[in-house]
Formats: structure tokens, C-alpha cells, sequence
């Protein structure tokens, strides 16, 4: 029984192997927003071909739909900051032509167990020998995706599951002004002083990484993603803007200007774009991309 079961399994790796290695242009698929973070960094480690511009950011910049900009990969990470894709960026040492930073959430540090599990040197090796053994590319992976699509009737495969609500549902817009003293809540937090500790924490570590980037030749732009328009660029992230300014200045740095926050920049929780507004703002970045060529 033990013996049957080894090559049963020996069996269904090989095959799941050899499909990898055919069907590379398949998308792996994620069931939890974790696992999506890490195949969206294993694809940028492992694939073939460095893209010209990557943009790095947190749940708010995921929204960036890099399937409709010209050789753009978004490592947006979701519950994390922007440290992660920079730090994956310098670590695998790949490095592309511009990095555009997210701003919203400079003041998040970086994963430090997502980068191990990412850069383990046993799995780092194993994974870049054996496609199959990144995530999201086991044959069960694919299988439960589509089982779950031919059930709930979406023609979505390779979507990450987090992410399916937002597009199965259509999620409306918050309901104002009943959700208006939610918004004010996350307004009044939003305009509390960031403290000088973490202005300076937040710097340095930027510097760090940027002067890595300066090294190998890399373009660097930050942008600001909009928030809804009763939240929109709070008090504390314009400090940040500022020191961002002042320590990275125009004359070297790329700054991206700022949309007006109205309702075609809109969102389902105050922060992160909707459909419409995700779908707006990406044809924004587009225009802004070719003034960087």
C-alpha cells in the first residue's frame, strides 16, 4: 500500500512537473491572500524575463491593473508594505528599468518571515530547478480552481479567491452618508502626526533601498494612490510626501502627481479602488508612463 502510494505520488509530480514546463504561460493560483503575495514575488524571481517598470506597493496599489500598462509587473503585496517588493527586488538582485513606490504605506516595515520563506537557500534553489514546486502551481491548486469556478458559474481561473468578491459581487459604493462617521473615524486617525522615530525609520530604510536601485542604474518614481474623497490625502501622508520630498528631491526622483479624489476615483471601503475606480486611476498611471520613457 505504502509502495503503491509513493509511485501514485512520484507519478503525479512528474506529470505536474512536465506540465509546468510546457504551460508557462499559465498563471499559478492563489486560495488565500498570503499565498497570492508569495506567487506574485515567485514570479518575479523566477521568471524568464525582467520587466521594464515594477511597481511595489501594499493592498491599496494592488488595485493597479498592470495587465493594461505597457511591460509593467505590479508586486503589490496585500497586508503588506512596500519594503517587501523592494526587498525582493534587491535580494534577487533583478533589477528592472523604473520602480514606481507606493507612497500610501512607506511606513509599514518589511515582512522579514515572508522574505525568508521567499529566499530559504534549499527552497530558493529547489524552486528555481523544479517550476512545479513554486506556489500556486501544484496540480491541486489548479483543480480546486476550476471546480470552484465551474460551481459558483464565474469563468474566472487563476483568480486569487481574496480577490473574487470584489468582481462575483460587484461591491457598491458605501453607503453615505451612513458609513460618514466610519469615515470620519478613519479620518481623524488618518490626520494624527506620524512621529519623528517613524518619519526617520521610514527614510532610512527607503535610502537603503534606493541606493541600491541608484547602483544598478535603476529609475525611481513615487506615486499616491487616491483615497475616497472624504479621506483623501490626510494629513499624515502629506508629511510623508514632504520628507519624501526633501530627501529624494524632484531633481533626481521622480514624483508623480496626485489625481483629484471625486468619484471616479471610487472605493469599496474608503481606501482601496473599486472596479471603476481601479479601471480610472490605471488609465491616469498609463498617461503618466509615457512621460518616463
Amino acid at each position: 500500500m505504502v509502495k503503491k502510494t509513493l509511485v501514485c505520488f512520484v507519478v503525479l509530480f512528474a506529470l505536474n512537473a512536465i506540465f509546468w514546463s510546457v504551460k508557462r504561460e499559465m498563471r499559478p493560483v492563489a486560495h488565500e491572500f498570503w499565498q497570492a503575495n508569495e506567487i506574485i514575488a515567485q514570479q518575479y524571481i523566477y521568471d524568464d524575463i525582467i520587466p521594464e517598470n515594477v511597481i511595489v506597493g501594499s493592498s491599496i496599489g494592488s488595485k493597479i491593473i498592470d495587465d493594461s500598462l505597457s511591460a509593467t509587473y505590479n508586486m503589490s503585496f496585500v497586508g503588506q508594505s512596500p519594503h517587501d517588493g523592494l526587498e525582493v527586488i534587491t535580494k534577487s538582485e533583478r533589477f528592472p528599468k523604473r520602480v514606481f513606490i507606493e507612497k500610501n504605506t512607506l511606513t509599514g516595515q518589511s515582512n522579514k518571515r515572508f522574505i525568508e520563506m521567499l529566499f530559504n537557500p534549499f527552497m530558493f534553489q529547489t524552486r528555481k530547478t523544479i517550476s512545479a514546486m513554486q506556489d500556486g502551481k501544484g496540480f491541486f491548486d489548479q483543480s480546486i480552481s476550476y471546480i470552484e469556478n465551474g460551481i459558483s458559474g464565474d469563468r474566472m481561473p487563476q483568480t486569487p479567491m481574496y480577490d473574487k468578491g470584489i468582481h462575483r459581487y460587484n461591491v457598491s459604493p458605501l453607503n453615505l452618508p451612513a458609513d460618514l462617521n466610519e469615515f470620519m473615524q478613519i479620518n481623524e486617525w488618518r490626520n494624527t502626526p506620524y512621529s519623528e522615530h517613524l518619519i526617520t525609520r521610514t527614510i532610512n530604510a527607503l535610502k537603503y533601498y534606493i541606493d541600491i536601485l541608484d547602483r544598478n542604474g535603476v529609475e525611481v518614481i513615487f506615486y499616491e494612490m487616491p483615497y475616497e474623497k472624504y479621506i483623501c490625502y490626510p494629513l499624515n501622508d502629506q508629511e510623508m510626501t514632504e520628507a519624501i520630498k526633501i530627501h529624494f528631491p524632484a531633481d533626481k526622483y521622480r514624483h508623480m502627481p496626485n489625481v483629484n479624489c471625486g468619484d471616479e476615483y471610487s472605493t469599496f471601503d474608503g481606501i482601496h479602488l473599486d472596479t471603476k475606480g481601479a479601471i480610472n486611476y490605471t488609465l491616469f498611471f498609463r498617461t503618466q508612463m509615457e512621460n518616463y520613457k
